[in-house]
């Protein structure tokens, strides 16, 4: 953790740096992405907000998209996915969330894209969408998602912890259905808690 927050200062300090050249200058959306990697996608938003640009507007959608707190720009996504092959990612978060079948194939064939993102967005990425992939009976596309943690990225992560339970429910476990009933204590996972019950 301590290594992120030392990315995001540097990051910081260069979005303030004039430009020279030995150091380019960083835009916002510089910026942007570097709180985004590190899931503070309300300060990515806030440094959006004052930068101009398709850049800034995309990135804008992508941290309301993995905030989780309102309707995802499906549209939006269907526009860039047929611009930039690397955005089907995203497209397919967009329509799984939006309750959208069609995510689930997008997301089988862009699995690679989703296994190059930081840690950080590969597990909010992951909260996102195994919710959703279990409501559709799609647990072995689940379990290739979760496949890409580690031990101790488990240990460190309730989201992972809670979408592993979310799996392991789905297959009878009754030690995983306490798991998950013990996540409705919280707020950031009661909704999909009480969903899965």
């Amino acid at each position: 953790d301590i290594i992120e927050y030392q990315q995001l200062y540097k990051a910081r300090e260069a979005t303030g740096r004039p430009a020279d050249e030995s150091h380019p200058a960083s835009s916002g959306s510089d910026l942007a992405k570097t709180y985004m990697a590190l899931g503070l996608y309300s300060e990515a938003q806030m440094v959006l907000k004052l930068s101009p640009g398709a850049e800034a507007v995309a990135l804008g959608k992508l941290a309301d998209l993995l905030e989780n707190r309102r309707a995802p720009d499906v549209g939006f996504f269907t526009q860039m996915a047929s611009c930039e092959s690397d955005a089907a990612l995203w497209l397919a978060a967009a329509e799984l969330v939006s309750g959208s079948g069609e995510g689930v194939a997008r997301l089988q064939g862009a699995l690679s894209d989703f296994r190059k993102l930081p840690l950080r967005l590969r597990i909010d990425f992951t909260m996102l969408s195994v919710p959703k992939l279990e409501e559709r009976g799609a647990s072995a596309l689940s379990q290739k998602l979760i496949a890409d943690f580690n031990d101790a990225d488990f240990a460190n992560s309730p989201q992972l912890q809670f979408a592993r339970a979310l799996i392991e429910m789905d297959g009878g476990s009754s030690a995983a259905r306490n798991t998950v009933e013990s996540f409705l204590r919280r707020p950031q996972f009661q909704e999909e808690a009480l969903a899965a019950m």
